[in-house]
């Protein structure tokens, strides 16, 4: 016999003990209240109601959907119990509530302390509300506290933001969904969606205004197709789309190595079509004298900017101080050439040897020998 309507109170729950096999299935939601609950079960295809140790327990099997308050509840197998204002779910687990939906096979909600714990195969997924854009989040253990809104992923934590066009890999995160703030540790990875060659990793990494602003610190490495560096700090700037390095950074490519106090370059982080890169006090810049050349060429300046063209170097722009050691080789041997001025502009061809050079200053002074 299929049960339309099932109402029953706290006065005949602590009476009356029953079970029945029967699918209890409401055509509306049949909300049970009183000042310890307020919940509604929607469809159980078992449903047992008992006391046990002066607790009253829900007890419901197969194809489970229940609101417990403002939170929707889907799984194999629930237990509510009353006196505890707990929750318990098993198998194929899903909880929604507004634009938030989470899965997981092992969830447990407490009411008192509005905090929500998962276990294996943890999936959050969060759609914005000004646009179709989502993030997810999987683990293999999270806690969820819904009065702070401070979250804990545990265990192969991965993040996908669609906005940012960002996959985040790590053992640990700590998030807080209302203030969108929150930090990564234990081996943390952030890579472009647009490039998986592209990768940014760090000790900890923190996100910051709702991945508007990311800070990597402690051996911070980036990796991506035509370079790569390493710093102490890494701040991204994602509305600017613009990356600094602090902490003595260092990059290395094909064409030359580099290293500064500090740099910084627009890109977003798959770290493609960057048109320009700023290096900033002390910087040191050594580069070959041609394909299969050792990188024996030095220059050292206050400030270097560095122009790519379609992610090729094309030109080196040195201004403060500057002092350029070049290799020479031609049939009389091997000699140095060494120039000091203001201004120096070299630009390198495809085989990384130097095409053009030019000195702007008052007064250059140096040692030069040219040849053919």
């Amino acid at each position: 016999m299929k049960l339309r309507t099932l109402t029953f109170s706290f006065f005949i729950f602590l009476s009356v003990s029953f079970c029945y096999g029967a699918k209890v299935k409401s055509l509306e939601s049949r909300k049970v209240r009183n000042n310890k609950k307020n919940y509604s079960i929607i469809n159980s295809d078992v449903l047992k109601l008992k006391k046990s140790n002066n607790e009253n327990i829900s007890q419901m099997r197969g194809n489970v959907h229940f609101f417990y308050d403002d939170i929707e509840f889907y799984g194999d197998r629930a237990n509510i119990y009353e006196n505890q204002q707990k929750v318990q779910l098993l198998g194929n687990v899903k909880i929604k509530k507004d634009t938030i939906t989470v899965k997981a096979e092992d969830v447990t909600y407490f009411k008192k302390e509005d905090k929500i714990y998962l276990v294996d195969n943890v999936f959050i997924k969060i759609e914005t509300t000004n646009s179709d854009k989502i993030k997810t989040f999987s683990c293999n253990r999270a806690e969820i506290d819904r009065k702070t809104g401070q979250m804990k992923a545990d265990k192969d934590v991965r993040v996908y933001d669609q906005e940012r066009q960002l996959k985040i890999y790590c053992g640990k995160m700590r998030y807080n969904l209302k203030t969108k703030q929150g930090y990564l540790v234990d081996d943390p990875e952030i890579f472009s969606t647009s490039d998986d060659s592209t990768k940014l990793i760090a000790e900890k990494i923190e996100i910051l205004d709702g991945y508007s602003k990311i800070r990597a610190m402690y051996g911070v490495k980036t990796f991506s197709t035509y370079h790569r560096t390493e710093s102490e700090e890494l701040i991204y700037l994602s509305e600017e789309k613009k990356v600094i390095l602090l902490g003595e950074p260092k990059f290395y490519s094909e064409k030359l190595n580099a290293k500064a106090k500090r740099f910084y370059f627009y890109s977003d982080l798959s770290f493609k079509n960057i048109k320009n890169i700023v290096l900033e006090e002390d910087c040191e810049v050594v580069f070959p004298s041609g394909e299969g050349k050792n990188f024996d060429n030095k220059l050292t300046s206050g400030k270097v900017d560095l122009d790519f063209c379609e992610s090729n170097l094309k030109d080196i722009v040195a201004t403060e101080n500057v002092a350029l050691s070049l290799i020479n080789e031609d049939s009389s041997g091997v000699s140095v050439n060494k120039i000091y001025g203001d201004t120096l502009l070299l630009r390198l061809n495809d085989n990384k040897k130097l095409e053009y050079m030019t000195m702007k200053s008052k007064k250059v002074k140096g040692v030069f020998k040219f040849s053919n």
